[in-house]
């Protein structure tokens, strides 16, 4: 059953929201890639549904000048 709350929103404002996401994101990334990794590795996984849709996983891991290891689904 549909929650009868739910409101949808539109085609633009969600493709607007997704936007200034990716965009808060690759400068977050960005900063932290260039102020304090000097290697990254990157892994990707591929699959597919039952359906047959395929998917793609990018994951980039680092070890930071703390020796904290890091992983960011990209």
């Amino acid at each position: 059953d549909c929650n009868p709350k739910f409101v949808p929103i539109s085609r633009r404002t969600l493709t607007r929201e997704v936007q200034s996401m990716f965009s808060t994101e690759k400068k977050r990334y960005e900063e932290i890639l260039n102020n304090r990794v000097q290697r990254v590795s990157l892994t990707f996984d591929m699959w597919s549904s039952q359906q047959t849709l395929g998917y793609l996983c990018l994951t980039a891991s680092y070890i930071d000048t703390d020796w904290q290891l890091h992983s960011h689904i990209l």
